[in-house]
Order: C-alpha cells, then sequence, then structure tokens
C-alpha cells in the first residue's frame, strides 16, 4: 500500500512536471512538453542541415573530398581550399597581433622571440608565468603597456591629452582580441588533425586552475611550438582527463604566444581599471572579451560559437564546417588512407602510458613510440626533452601508434550512423 502511494505521488509529480498546464504560461505554451514540441518545430529546419549519416569520398589523387550530406547531395571540398583557409587564418592571427601594439611599438611582436622559451612541463604554472621566461616577458608588457597609456596614442587612443583613461576606448580595443582568437580556434581545428570535441574548447587552460582541486593546464610548449593535450573526457575516467595531444602550427604558435603571453594580461590589466569582468581570462585560452548574454557559457567560446565562426571564416567553402563534421572527415581519411597498423577498422591501435621519475629528477621526457599489432612492424620514435628544475619534476612517456614511412593508399571511404568515431 505505501508503495503504491509513493507510485501515485511520483506518477503526480512527473504529470504536474510535463503535462499539467501552467497558470503563468502563454496558451500556446500551456505544458512543458509543448515547450520542447516547438522548440523542434522551431530548429528542424536548421537541425536536418546537418546529420550523422554523411559520407566522405577522397579522391584517388587525394586533392579533394567528395561529401554527402543528409540530402544524399554531394559537394567537393578540395584540399586547396582547406589550405587556403589554414594561411588566410595564421595570416589574420599576425596582422592583428601587430595591430594591437600601440604608435612606435611596432618593433615588440619582431622582438618577441617564442624560442627562447622553455616550459618546465612538471610545472603546473603557464609556460609564460614561470620565472625564467618572466624575465624575457615582462620588459615587453611594460613597453607595450606604457605606449598604450601615452597621453595622445593615435592608433588606441586609451588615454586623452587629459590624462584620463577613456572607458570607450578600452573596451573597443578589447573587442579586438575576439577577431584573433577566431581565427586561432579556426585554424587549430583545421590543422590539428582530428579536432577536439566542441564541449571540450571551452574548457582548455593555459594557466591551471586552483579553485578547490588543482586542474592542470592544457597548454605547453613542445619543440618551439605550442601543444595543447589533456582535455575534458567524453567519458570521464579517475583522471577526468582524455589522453591525446594536439601540436600547433609554426604559423599558429607564434601570434597566439604573444597574444597570450604580452596582449592577453594589458587588456585584462586596463579592463579591472575600468571596472570590467575579468573572469577566465586569466585561465582559458579561448575567451571572448566580454561575457555572452545567455545563460551558460557566458565568458568561453561554446561549441556553437566555435562552428558559427569557423562558418562564418570560411563562406567560399562549398561545406559548412563543424567540429563534428571535421572529426568525421579526418578520422576517415585517417582509417582509410593509414596503414592498417595504425587504424584497423574502427579499431584505433594507441595506447598511452605515464610513469613518475624518482622525487628530485629534473629533465621531464614527452617520449612519442610506435606501437603496432605486428610484432614484425617497423617502428620509430620521437622525443622532446624539456629541462625543469622543480624538486616534483615528472617524466611521462607517451606512447601511440605511428609506423615508420608510412605510405598512403588512396581510397573511398564513408561513414555512417554506426561509423565508429576516435575518441580524444
Amino acid at each position: 500500500m505505501i508503495l503504491l502511494l509513493v507510485q501515485n505521488s511520483l506518477i503526480a509529480d512527473m504529470q504536474k512536471k510535463w503535462v499539467m498546464p501552467l497558470i503563468s504560461d502563454h496558451p500556446e505554451y500551456s505544458t512543458a512538453y509543448d515547450h520542447m514540441k516547438r522548440a523542434w518545430l522551431d530548429t528542424r529546419e536548421e537541425a536536418l542541415k546537418e546529420r550523422r549519416d554523411i559520407g566522405f569520398f577522397f579522391h584517388p589523387d587525394g586533392q579533394a573530398i567528395d561529401i554527402r550530406d543528409g540530402a544524399n547531395a554531394f559537394s567537393t571540398l578540395q584540399v586547396e581550399q582547406l589550405t587556403a583557409l589554414a594561411i588566410r587564418t595564421g595570416s589574420n592571427m599576425e596582422r592583428l597581433a601587430k595591430e594591437s601594439l600601440p604608435v612606435g611599438c611596432e618593433d615588440v611582436y619582431d622582438t618577441f622571440d617564442h624560442t627562447q622559451l622553455r616550459d618546465n612541463l612538471a610545472d603546473s604554472t603557464s609556460t609564460f608565468l614561470q620565472e625564467h621566461n618572466r624575465k624575457l616577458i615582462e620588459p615587453l608588457q611594460k613597453t607595450v603597456l606604457d605606449g598604450l597609456l601615452q597621453p595622445g596614442e593615435q592608433r588606441h587612443g586609451l588615454v586623452g591629452r587629459d590624462g584620463q583613461l577613456d572607458k570607450m576606448a578600452v573596451i573597443h580595443f578589447a573587442r579586438q582580441e575576439d577577431a584573433l582568437m577566431e581565427n586561432a580556434v579556426t585554424h587549430f581545428n583545421v590543422t590539428c588533425g582530428v579536432p577536439p570535441r566542441e564541449f571540450q574548447i571551452k574548457s582548455l587552460l593555459y594557466e591551471s586552475l586552483r579553485e578547490g582541486s588543482l586542474k592542470w593546464r592544457n597548454m605547453y610548449l613542445l619543440d618551439n611550438r605550442l601543444a595543447i593535450g589533456n582535455p575534458d573526457a567524453k567519458k570521464m575516467t579517475r583522471h577526468e582527463l582524455g589522453e591525446c595531444l594536439w601540436l600547433c602550427t609554426q604559423m599558429c604558435t607564434r601570434p597566439l604566444a604573444f597574444s597570450l603571453a604580452i596582449t592577453r594580461p594589458i587588456i585584462t590589466h586596463l579592463l579591472s581599471l575600468v571596472g570590467e569582468d575579468i573572469r577566465f581570462r586569466d585561465t582559458h585560452i579561448f575567451v571572448w572579451a566580454f561575457p555572452r548574454v545567455r545563460k551558460d557559457d557566458t565568458h568561453v567560446m561554446s561549441g556553437t560559437d566555435v562552428n558559427r565562426i569557423m562558418q562564418s571564416l570560411s563562406k567560399d567553402l562549398p561545406v559548412r564546417l563543424t567540429c563534428n563534421m571535421l572529426r568525421q572527415m579526418y578520422t576517415t581519411m585517417f582509417s582509410q588512407l593509414f596503414p592498417s597498423e595504425i587504424f584497423n577498422g574502427k579499431t584505433k591501435h594507441m595506447s598511452t602510458r605515464v610513469t613518475e621519475s624518482p622525487r628530485g629528477a629534473g629533465p621531464f621526457t614527452c617520449h612519442i613510440t610506435a606501437k603496432t599489432p605486428s610484432a614484425t612492424a617497423s617502428s620509430a620514435s620521437v622525443a622532446v626533452t624539456t629541462r625543469g628544475h622543480s624538486s616534483r619534476a615528472r617524466s611521462r612517456r607517451r606512447t601511440i601508434a605511428a609506423p615508420a614511412a608510412p605510405t598512403l593508399k588512396a581510397t573511398s571511404a564513408r561513414v555512417d550512423r554506426s561509423a565508429a568515431m576516435t575518441s580524444p
């Protein structure tokens, strides 16, 4: 009897929540269920533009990809078009980084040499805040900030001739950072291989979060190039991280490093002076200069934001770029065109092993070694070592599939609704 009463109570609660009209609601939206139906009708046309049962067919010469959409219509994407997009966004990043400098400080960008930076990978502190790098970065920051605060500076005009900081000029100056980060996230997604999932981009950190438990940074400097790794995983494990590593291009590394090391701290300081919200700016990579008016992800670039950004910067392409579409395309390309030692059907032969070095060890070694299913398969390895000075330095050994001198075999490929995806 008691169980029956509990069940009836639960049923009544669910009916009240979903199918009982609410007095305060508009008659057209009388129940939560009606809300859901109305939302689907409003978004149906847009949602049908991207479906999971799309296909990718690679030309024998490897220079074009035929992409079939959900309506069984084909579009041909030339590899040259993706190359042009990567070059254009990379060039835009460098141009925007230079345009952020005040008059008289144009040579600061050329003076900034990211190859002189060193990253102690055992240190949770951002690459740009580590002591040995601050000696190189802080003089450049001071030069740029002094130039911006010079009364009558003609390019940005942050300080009037009366010596007062112009809030509207600061806001306009800060918004210029958005354009650089939009080009950065597009360039990164197009060139990094299988890109991150949509929800992972907004949580990528260049400085570790220390609110409560420590959340380790995602950005590192490996072999003079920025690298992003260990994003939030789709399936939370004990470490709550996905074990993967993306390497930025040389074209992207310098302007992005300049922005995060020089421009970002200066803009954050100026925004604090005029009373603006500066949360997330000192930790997250892809952020907006000013919060968006919405319920969630107000400060960071959400997956929807990233998709919209990529489409706005690639209007000349015959397809609509999204994170999901790029993931499927690159996954299919790697699984079909690379030797079976790397991808065997729907199985990705990759493994990662993390080992700790003895306490007090200085060097941090990131070692990448080939691993194949066949005991006789050839292998190759690449090692990147960065010297560290922390008493708690660690050594992590990463092992991934990578055959020596792979031979690409052109073929056609198709991804359907049941296709298995790689899961960074």
